[in-house]
């Protein structure tokens, strides 16, 4: 098959899953190309893009590796897409731009990874197309049917890397709560600081830790352990470090950072944010809490500091549980669904290939 990627730009978590799936599909034998949104930007953003370009040295840095034809755009084209059988927007902009484009460009594929809450308008707009989805976690199938959705809807779950992610520190060196700091809403940065104020209070001496694409943020306990940025060495290292770790978002896609932390032996307590449900089952491989309820985040991780037998208990299943959240897995999925799609689309392949 040849396939086209249309990402809204070349940072963040979707960039990343994005690189994997489009290397695998390259791996397996197909056409598999990247197109990437030149957003216009000011000349401040332009600067302190390159600052931490040049000061961290893991920004940014997925697509920019994938060996396989990648090239920005301005305007999305015909011409610049060329013929495809499949074209997948990723994120509600790209999926919108992707429908205007005629049909020989390839079937059009919504590839949702989570509400937009910041672009809810457009989101549901993209929603409403007549077109196949390919999303991340069962809560958006279920969202998206209460939307009126009629089309085919598939799961493919993201993986995790574990030649990458995995317990790099002793047994005796693990102590301590960590998280992944975010400023935006949906991502809870109130609630995780109130989290680990309170646990503070509580337990004064234990080690609480963070890293994040943002400053050092306002609020934290004295002594927190704060990492902006880190190479995945370091990030394995703090999870490696850490006894549990605290999703507390408001909303998510199928949040990575919760698998990285299960594949580095830590025990997780996350919020009903949406794909963690995925991830994790109440009471075998981790606590899932409502979301914004503070009181109750506080204690499942107390609970799992104070009981090391149940932490072992859930590090233990979830060891099992990471089986499903590997990315040979996960490439062959989004593989089987886009022939699928293809072949229910009445299409003929662009490229004949034995795979």
């Amino acid at each position: 098959m040849r396939v086209t990627f249309v990402i809204p730009g070349l940072s963040g978590g979707g960039a990343r899953v994005i690189a994997e799936y489009a290397k695998g599909l390259l791996a397996r034998g197909h056409e598999s190309r990247i197109l990437y949104s030149r957003k216009k930007v000011g000349v401040r953003r332009v600067l302190r893009d390159f600052y931490l370009q040049l000061r961290y040295t893991s920004r940014d840095k997925w697509i920019r590796t994938y060996p396989g034809d990648i090239a920005p755009y301005d305007t999305l084209t015909p011409g610049l897409v060329g013929q495809n059988d499949a074209v997948i927007g990723v994120g509600a902009d790209c999926v919108l731009e992707i429908a205007r484009l005629p049909a020989f460009c390839g079937v059009k594929i919504n590839n949702c990874h989570g509400r937009e809450v910041s672009n809810m308008d457009r989101m549901f707009e993209a929603w409403q197309l007549r077109m196949p989805r390919i999303v991340v976690s069962s809560h958006l199938v279920r969202e998206m049917r209460q939307r009126g959705c009629s089309d085919d809807i598939y799961v493919v779950y993201n993986g995790v890397d574990r030649k990458e992610y995995f317990p790099s520190v002793p047994a005796d060196k693990r102590c301590g709560v960590g998280t992944v700091f975010h400023g935006a809403y949906t991502k809870g940065p109130e609630l995780m600081l109130a989290v680990f104020q309170r646990l503070h209070q509580r337990k004064p001496g234990m080690p609480l830790m963070m890293f994040s694409s943002y400053p050092r943020p306002a609020g934290l306990p004295p002594g927190t352990h704060c990492l902006r940025l880190p190479p995945i060495a370091a990030a394995r290292d703090m999870y490696s470090r850490a006894n549990v770790w605290l999703c507390a978002s408001r909303s998510e896609g199928f949040p990575g950072p919760v698998l990285e932390a299960m594949a580095c032996g830590c025990s997780v307590v996350a919020t009903d944010c949406g794909g963690t449900t995925d991830q994790i089952e109440d009471g075998v491989n981790g606590f899932i809490v409502p979301v914004d309820d503070v009181a109750q985040m506080t204690g499942r991780v107390l609970e799992l500091v104070e009981d090391p037998g149940l932490s072992e208990q859930f590090v233990a299943a979830s060891e099992a549980k990471l089986k499903e959240f590997t990315w040979p897995r996960a490439i062959q999925s989004f593989e089987t669904a886009l022939k699928a799609i293809v072949a229910n689309s009445g299409k003929e392949t662009v490229t004949r290939i034995s795979v």
